[in-house]
């Protein structure tokens, strides 16, 4: 059975599409037949299409994850699983999307790259959790994990997102405003006031010079150092290196560093713990982990340290202290408890959930700094302008009552 594409015409007349499950193109034609639909064009859904919504968003992929996770732990095989789903799609994802990873699954490729090849905006890291959920035979709790770190990431975003929209705007409006006051205000209060003899401050006379050509450099400036960043983390994201070098950048941040150390450990811990309840072998465990931090440099490292724990050079919690961000957060120690209790996983789990709160906390605090700073960066931008005009014109009041 293959899922096939169709374009007809109902007994309405009305042109029709959906997919449908079948051996041939001929099987589809009569079954379209029986339900009173012409087909037009019929064409099988093969691996490799492009479908309209290709990437698949956050939303859609939570939602099959979870939906997956629940049919297979009910004991459900996975190609009847995702038949299921494809049947009765309830979870925003095209049918052609679901269709190509069952027929994938059918081909005997894994789960993690049959979703990788569909779904083109899976983070490297939802691939490493889905292999080692199927190599720990784990699979339905760690598509359960998943959905609900992602989901858990998703409304953090959309909070911070929500947030944002008011001082954003606020800034945008003061943006506009300054360039107006600049390129236009101050020159003409200038002209007026110097028709009095009276003495105008730095801010204006430099308007009246150069304010038009400062503001339109601005906007071009600024569009400009948009297209460059973007490109930059277009470029940084194909090179392994430069990627490297960028995640040393942020780590060395202030306030930034701090969140994304925990971020990285609170994947890595979590894959980590669910591949050692599992009974997974840890030397393959750390690189699979590595890999599910989400960080290049720390996969990087932690693929070197399995090999030195494959040939006895290093212990597990010594090769984790090889990479910074993960020995930051103590984890050495944990993994070393955990080895001494024998119970390694409840361990990891412990330290999962204090990194969780961690991480909370440090996505709060971030969001409470950061409005008042542009609320203050905003108010000192029109405080600046206010004072330029309201100067001059003071004193031009004080020349006239005397």
């Amino acid at each position: 059975m293959s899922a096939f594409e169709y374009v007809g015409y109902n007994r309405a007349g009305r042109r029709c599409r959906g997919i449908l499950d079948g051996r041939d193109a001929k099987e589809i034609r009569e079954i379209l037949a029986a339900q009173g639909v012409l087909a037009d064009q019929v064409r099988e859904v093969k691996a490799g299409y492009k479908a309209s919504v290709k990437r698949g968003t956050v939303a859609q992929r939570i939602g099959f994850y979870e939906e997956l996770g629940a049919l297979l732990g009910a004991g459900i095989p996975m190609v009847d699983a995702l038949g299921i789903i494809f049947s009765a799609p309830g979870v925003g994802i095209e049918q052609r999307m679901v269709a190509q990873v069952r027929d994938a699954i059918r081909e005997g490729k894994p789960l993690a790259s049959s979703l990788a090849t569909v779904f083109g905006g899976m983070q490297p890291f939802e691939k490493a959790v889905l292999e080692a959920g199927q190599r720990a035979a784990a699979l339905p709790l760690m598509l359960e994990r998943l959905a609900g770190f992602l989901e858990a990431q998703h409304n953090l975003a959309d909070k911070v997102r929500s947030a944002m929209i008011y001082p954003m705007f606020v800034v945008g409006f003061a943006a506009a405003m300054m360039l107006a006051i600049t390129g236009i205000g101050l020159p003409a209060v200038g002209r007026m006031l110097g028709e009095t003899g009276v003495s105008l401050p730095f801010m204006i006379r430099w308007s009246m010079q150069w304010g038009a050509t400062a503001a339109a450099l601005t906007v071009a400036g600024l569009v400009a150092l948009t297209v460059t960043l973007r490109g930059g983390l277009v470029r940084a994201g194909r090179s392994r290196s430069k990627r490297q070098r960028l995640e040393r950048l942020i780590l060395k941040l202030p306030l930034l560093g701090a969140g994304y150390t925990v971020l990285i450990n609170l994947r890595f811990v979590r894959t980590l713990e669910l591949l050692a309840t599992g009974g997974h072998p840890m030397v393959e465990s750390l690189a699979l982990a590595g890999t599910a931090s989400g960080s290049v440099w720390v996969e990087d490292i932690m693929k070197h340290a399995a090999d030195k724990v494959r040939h006895g050079g290093c212990t597990p919690a010594e090769a984790v202290a090889m990479a910074p961000p993960l020995a930051e957060t103590a984890l050495p120690a944990w993994i070393r408890s955990g080895e001494a209790s024998g119970a390694t996983g409840k361990m990891l789990g412990r330290l999962a959930e204090r990194l969780e709160q961690r991480w909370e906390r440090f996505a709060n605090r971030a969001l409470n700094l950061v409005l008042p700073a542009v609320i203050i960066v905003v108010g000192i931008f029109v405080l600046a302008a206010t004072l330029s005009i309201l100067l001059p014109i003071l004193h031009l009041n004080r020349i006239l009552l005397q």
